[in-house]
């Protein structure tokens, strides 16, 4: 039998088999999108508060008193700014989520950008927390919880990091 009757050969190396995909896109897709709804439902109660807050001047004082006696100037500015940027980034992951779902590359490096911008502002809010605390009785506490809540919210972006880049997922998702 000639060559010519034999079907083509395939680059084995190229070739697209059957094999299954690792679980942890599936995984991440989901927690993606379960904890960006999450991050827009707070965010959107946040706003609603804030809203709240500026209508009503009993409200507002109440909360100006009570941020002013724990922190300095300007923490009620850094807490809308924090909001604002972690309402867009829940929206963001969750088109994240969405991308790795569809088993697309650009869920998961907009997945990887996610994580490293949500450990560079939880870094960053701890720091600037930590900074506008007045000396108070209650500054130890308050300090505790921030360092713990700042360390809390680096254990998701950590784990994104390390499962989306182990290279059974990088090679399931190439040029997807």
């Amino acid at each position: 039998m000639s060559d010519s009757a034999l079907p083509p050969q395939e680059d084995l190396y190229n070739a697209v088999h059957d094999v299954p995909k690792p679980g942890s896109i599936k995984v991440f897709g989901i927690l993606q999108i379960v904890f960006g709804s999450m991050g827009c439902v707070c965010g959107g109660f946040g706003a609603g508060f804030l809203l709240l807050m500026m209508s009503d001047p009993g409200v507002s004082n109440a909360i100006n008193h009570g941020m002013g006696t724990n922190y300095t100037e300007g923490y009620q500015i850094l807490q809308i700014g924090i909001g604002t940027i972690t309402l867009l980034l829940s929206a963001f992951q969750i088109a994240c989520g969405v991308g790795l779902l569809k088993n697309r590359n650009w869920g998961r490096t907009g997945s990887l950008l996610y994580a490293t911008l949500g450990i560079l502002l939880s870094i960053v809010s701890t720091i600037f927390t930590v900074s506008m605390m007045k000396e108070t009785p209650d500054k130890m506490i308050n300090m505790t919880f921030t360092l713990g809540s700042g360390a809390f919210g680096l254990i998701y972006p950590c784990c994104i990091l390390f499962f989306l880049t182990r290279p059974k997922v990088v090679e399931a998702l190439r040029a997807r």
